[in-house]
């Protein structure tokens, strides 16, 4: 469950948080979900257009680094991230969350499609 709103600075610097539900995995199931939450996730009601428009640049741009440092690293298989994605599409779509509702149903459409 790693995303930007389990991390918190402390003395300026960053300390991951919410610990309890962490467990060993597959690395690349992980990175799928994080790159997900970060990409569907909505700014909250009443945010301005302006922050609306700067997040959608840097969510971009958080998703490419943060995926590409485990890619750097050599921690992940691409193909093996791709064979998660119609799971943890699924998964993030059985939590819920209006916003991302129908941008994930569509997510999942392509996936199944290829179209």
């Amino acid at each position: 469950d790693y995303h930007p709103g389990n991390l918190m600075l402390k003395a300026g610097e960053p300390v991951v948080i919410d610990w309890s539900n962490a467990s060993r995995g597959v690395p690349e199931a992980d990175v799928v979900r994080t790159k997900i939450m970060l990409d569907y996730g909505e700014p909250p009601p009443g945010t301005s257009v302006v922050i609306r428009v700067a997040a959608k640049v840097a969510r971009k741009l958080l998703i490419d680094s943060y995926v590409g440092a485990y890619r750097r690293a050599g921690n992940i298989d691409v193909e093996v991230m791709k064979r998660w994605e119609l799971t943890i599409v699924v998964a993030r779509l059985t939590e819920g969350i209006p916003e991302e509702r129908e941008r994930l149903l569509k997510h999942i459409r392509v996936l199944q499609t290829g179209a």
